[in-house]
């Protein structure tokens, strides 16, 4: 009779410590599994972020790049639309050329009136006044330095212009030309061929790798 009792209350201690083995298995799967997600959740915003940034430069990269941009940019500020394309090299000659024809309008505009105001000052039958020329030049060499001084302003002034519309040209041509390729995987090839399906022919062939 002892005997049975023994059993029963042994097999009831094993049912019970099995079951508060599996409780606690419950509840540590139940805290690895809630920190588990508790991390994914953390995890989230720095992964959208990063997926973000990545959305970003992509949609950078296919931005279609615009001539007509460049062109209004040059059109604004000489050179702009040259930096525009990635053309940084062509920027300053703009600004040179541009640079230099403004200083020769100045100039030359400058010397224009001073010969200007000396011939009038000439010719004004005044004798009171004199101009800074007397018995250096003659009066139809005032004149025809007046003229040189002129024509010359007025070129620059032409040259400035030509300068400011090549620099709109060339910025709107390079923007077009902005996506071409022409890098070293370009290559032509020319060989001959013999083509065997009905007659035998002989030519060449052209190829254009891209």
């Amino acid at each position: 009779m002892f005997k049975h009792y023994f059993l029963v209350f042994i097999l009831a201690s094993l049912f019970t410590q099995a079951k508060a083995q599996n409780d606690t298995l419950s509840i540590s799967t139940s805290t690895t599994d809630s920190s588990a997600t508790e991390e994914v959740i953390n995890e989230l915003p720095d992964a959208i972020n990063v997926v973000d940034a990545e959305v970003q430069v992509r949609r950078r990269d296919t931005i279609p790049h615009s001539p007509r941009k460049a062109a209004l940019l040059s059109a604004v500020l000489p050179g702009a639309g040259q930096i525009y394309n990635k053309k940084y090299w062509k920027a300053p000659i703009v600004w040179g050329g541009m640079g230099f024809s403004l200083y020769n309008v100045f100039s030359n505009n400058k010397n224009y009136h001073k010969f200007r105001d000396a011939y009038l000052i000439r010719i004004d039958d005044d004798p009171n006044t004199t101009d800074n020329y007397v018995d250096i030049y003659t009066d139809d060499q005032l004149l025809t330095i007046q003229d040189g001084y002129r024509r010359n302003r007025d070129l620059s002034y032409l040259s400035l212009g030509v300068i400011y519309v090549l620099n709109i040209v060339d910025a709107s041509v390079d923007g077009h030309l902005y996506s071409f390729d022409v890098g070293d995987d370009l290559s032509f090839n020319l060989r001959p061929y013999i083509d065997y399906t009905i007659q035998p022919t002989t030519g060449l062939t052209l190829s254009l790798k891209l």
